[in-house]
């Protein structure tokens, strides 16, 4: 039981919900249906339940010490003296730090990587949903041809290599017309750019809509 203090309480609350939630959020990611919208809205959770432990985790642990009668403290030890800047001083004066605080400012660095690791990710993932976004029925059918043709036009740039802008923006507005006057993509699954490539696999379009 001597081992069971506040150092070991704290690391266990916030290793524990971290690492269970990354490898929850991991298995989901690989799923053969997970869409990029998806994928990125579960890191974005991820990244705000992350965020929660950081900022609570400390108090949350000090609770759990008075529940069980343990001490809050840091074994007695040395002070560590780390020098500071200080531009006010010709010389860098030195500030004490207690165990408590370093394990603190050391637990928040390892956190605060690992929020911008997700971060970074999500923000891909993002703006490639941005990128296709446009390409359902719902928008489709409210965007204006300039604001369909925007949208293109950026996808186009971002993938040069594999869409020819002027055959991609002819069969955007032949999609626009079917999606109007037709109910062909009524009974699809078309809330996502996705939903609407396998309704045009499904109906046999791809021919009609080769990019």
């Amino acid at each position: 039981m001597g081992l069971i203090n506040y150092k070991f309480i704290c690391t266990l609350q916030i290793w524990d919900p971290i690492l269970e939630s990354v490898d929850r959020v991991n298995v989901a990611l690989q799923s053969k249906t997970i869409t990029i919208d998806k994928a990125s809205e579960l890191i974005k959770g991820l990244i705000r339940q992350t965020q929660n432990i950081r900022d609570n985790v400390f108090e949350k642990a000090k609770k759990v010490c008075e529940e069980c009668d343990n001490d809050d403290n840091f074994p007695e030890q040395r002070r560590k003296r780390v020098k500071r800047h200080n531009l006010s001083e010709s010389l860098d004066a030195g500030y004490d730090i207690t165990p408590q605080q370093s394990f603190k400012i050391q637990i928040n660095e390892a956190i605060d990587k690992m929020i911008y690791e997700f971060t970074w990710r999500f923000e891909k993932l993002h703006n490639i949903h941005d990128l296709f976004n446009f390409l359902t029925v719902e928008h489709i059918t409210k965007y204006s041809a300039e604001e369909l043709k925007k949208h293109a036009a950026d996808l186009c740039i971002k993938y040069s290599a594999a869409i020819n802008a002027t055959e991609f923006w002819a069969e955007l507005e032949t999609l626009k017309s079917q999606v109007v006057a037709t109910e062909l993509f009524v009974k699809c699954e078309c809330q996502s750019s996705l939903g609407l490539l396998k309704a045009v696999v499904e109906l046999d379009l791809k021919k009609m809509f080769p990019n």
